[in-house]
């Protein structure tokens, strides 16, 4: 079904557009009430928040694993990336 192929995220006009595609002709009134009876919605998108309050005076976690994430040395490799474009 085109609605789960898309990931549901998928509104009327576009699932039109995408079932036009693949040869299924159909009204955009007649998929608005269909998907109403079906009750298919799509999925939104929705704003970022950030949830974490790192303004608090609380005490911190001690290290009981004694863990040391600082650098003895540089790096003796570089890395290099390169991107392609299909186009």
């Amino acid at each position: 079904m085109a609605h789960i192929r898309t990931r549901e995220t998928y509104g009327t006009r576009r699932l039109q557009t995408e079932l036009a595609d693949n040869g299924i002709i159909v009204g955009r009134d007649r998929l608005a009430r269909l998907r109403k009876e079906l009750r298919l919605h799509c999925k939104q998108k929705r704003k970022f928040r950030a949830t974490t309050n790192s303004d608090h005076n609380l005490p911190v976690t001690p290290n009981l694993l004694n863990q040391n994430f600082t650098p003895t040395e540089p790096p003796r490799e570089s890395w290099r990336l390169n991107f392609l474009r299909k186009r």
